[in-house]
């Protein structure tokens, strides 16, 4: 075996070892991911004027695309400097040494608290981790010094594959090819990749979701008036949700406050329970896209906490941060109304990890945006604040815009010329909604939809008719409504970015013959 051959393979081992070290070290001790920072990092650069495209085109799977890329690439690069290290021992013929190996994963350690982390966001040394410099440095020292050992356990073997070839050479070094690929195998560190893997897999498949079921429970392919906890949308900044233990968690609340909060989780159990059905809806959501549900919600209200801190005079918002890294601020006035709460349950269970465990923040008319999961402070300022999607250009208000959807027919779907029904969802944020209207000429003329009593103030309604066509051939639907307030909903097509689609959701079906 070639000795540049020798030196990839000993290289790649170390490297794939330290990564999947890495990755059982993210979901056990919180260790920080270094392609997840890459990939976490490659989105809050994305230009804005691509992100849009990039979302309509992927989807979700435009995140773990990033964080696929920044796994490849940040194993090319170990792979590339353990090359370059195997290959300089074999070719200075001198006796292989762990510890020079430790000090080259040390130096790679320290290159990557300096000028690494900052790169990505984190701080130098990591100051803006979340489990804190210690305990960031400390374990990320550990896998680049075990990167470092392995290094320096194949490259002699490595060199040894090269000298086989050579006779005159030491008996003692003619490993080959099956005795590095044994070394390999054997490593204590193999026997984590199956756990690794496997909650990889659970993180994954824990975000499909699909709806189903409405006269309107009649109605086949309609939205759940109560989207199912496991169906309903998330979206979140983070590669993988925070585990957060609730044992240890607290909710501080600061700032221009009288008397600062540190409360457990068994504190706000205990104040007086605020429950209401309450519709999330993405700022991203496309015209007719699916990135909205609807769940009752328990917890408890958030002028009842400011109250117990006493809010002073001059204070302007509310800044929420989350253990995700993830932070917003709302106005104080949006704050103080009855309406907004921090929620501990989803439709009567305990708030699941993805949607937020321990809590989350509700606040009916906002887009899901100004609502971030996973709540750990909350701080009374003077000043505006920008969070992290409003510093990249999204609305700082993000008021929730008049939509509607529809959701069956299918588009381009074969429909009779009676007896089908044509049925979806309309939404306001807290405005209500007043009526809905559906077309079947692209929007030249309008029919008043039968809607079903919304389950609150702060949540969608569903609506439908009987669909009778007047001669066969091609139609056009489409669907507006117009708010508790009076206003119709915007028809003029605008992209989510900065604040959320605007348009009526339209969709071409075809009559089948008689």
């Amino acid at each position: 075996m070639k000795r540049a051959q020798s030196a990839i393979l000993a290289a790649t081992c170390a490297t794939l070892t330290m990564v999947l070290a890495m990755f059982v070290g993210r979901f056990t001790l919180g260790t920080p991911l270094i392609p997840e920072l890459i990939a976490q990092q490659i989105f809050a650069l994305v230009p804005l004027w691509l992100f849009t495209p990039i979302i309509r085109l992927l989807g979700f799977w435009a995140k773990w695309l990033a964080f696929a890329l920044a796994i490849v690439g940040y194993m090319a690069g170990g792979i590339a400097l353990g090359w370059g290290y195997a290959g300089w021992r074999a070719r200075s013929q001198r006796v292989p040494s762990i510890a020079m190996a430790c000090l080259f994963g040390m130096a790679i350690w320290f290159a990557v608290m300096t000028v690494g982390l900052p790169l990505l966001g984190v701080g130098f040394f990591g100051v803006r981790l979340r489990g804190g410099v210690w305990a960031g440095s400390g374990g990320l020292l550990a896998l680049h010094l075990l990167y470092g050992v392995l290094l320096g356990w194949l490259a002699p073997v490595a060199m040894a594959a090269d000298r086989a070839q050579q006779p005159s050479q030491a008996a003692s070094f003619r490993l080959g090819r099956r005795a590095l690929l044994r070394s390999f195998v054997g490593l204590p560190m193999l026997g984590l990749v199956t756990a690794a893997a496997a909650q990889l897999c659970l993180t994954v498949a824990a975000r499909l979701a699909s709806a189903s079921g409405l006269m309107f429970e009649a109605v086949k392919g309609l939205a759940s008036e109560i989207t199912p906890t496991a169906k309903f949308y998330t979206i979140s900044i983070a590669m993988f949700d925070p585990s957060v233990n609730p044992r240890t968690w607290r909710l501080k609340i600061h700032g221009l406050v009288e008397k600062p909060l540190s409360l457990t989780l068994d504190d706000l159990k205990a104040m007086p329970a605020y429950e209401a059905y309450v519709t999330f809806l993405c700022i991203s959501n496309e015209i007719g896209g699916r990135l909205i549900g609807n769940a009752l919600w328990t917890g408890v209200a958030l002028q009842d906490l400011l109250a117990m801190a006493g809010v002073k005079e001059g204070a302007r918002k509310v800044v929420f941060r989350a253990d995700d890294g993830y932070s917003t601020g709302v106005p104080l006035e949006r704050c103080l109304r009855p309406q907004t709460f921090l929620a501990y349950a989803m439709n009567g269970d305990a708030l699941p990890r993805e949607h937020g465990f321990p809590l989350r923040a509700v606040i009916p008319g906002y887009y899901g945006m100004k609502q971030p999961k996973w709540l750990t402070e909350i701080e009374v300022v003077d000043h505006d604040y920008l969070g992290y999607w409003e510093e990249r250009g999204w609305a700082d208000e993000a008021v929730v815009k008049t939509m509607s959807r529809i959701d069956v027919p299918p588009h381009r779907g074969r429909v009779p010329l009676t007896g089908e029904v044509i049925a979806g969802v309309a939404f306001a944020g807290d405005r209500r909604i007043a009526s809905v209207e559906y077309s079947i000429d692209g929007g030249q003329t309008w029919r008043e939809a039968q809607m079903k009593p919304a389950l609150s103030p702060y949540t969608w309604v569903l609506w439908g008719a009987n669909l009778d066509l007047p001669h066969e051939g091609e139609y056009v639907l489409a669907v507006r409504a117009t708010d508790g307030q009076g206003h119709k909903q915007d028809a003029r097509v605008a992209e989510p970015l900065p604040d959320g689609a605007s348009g009526y959701h339209k969709l071409r079906i075809k009559t089948t013959h008689a």
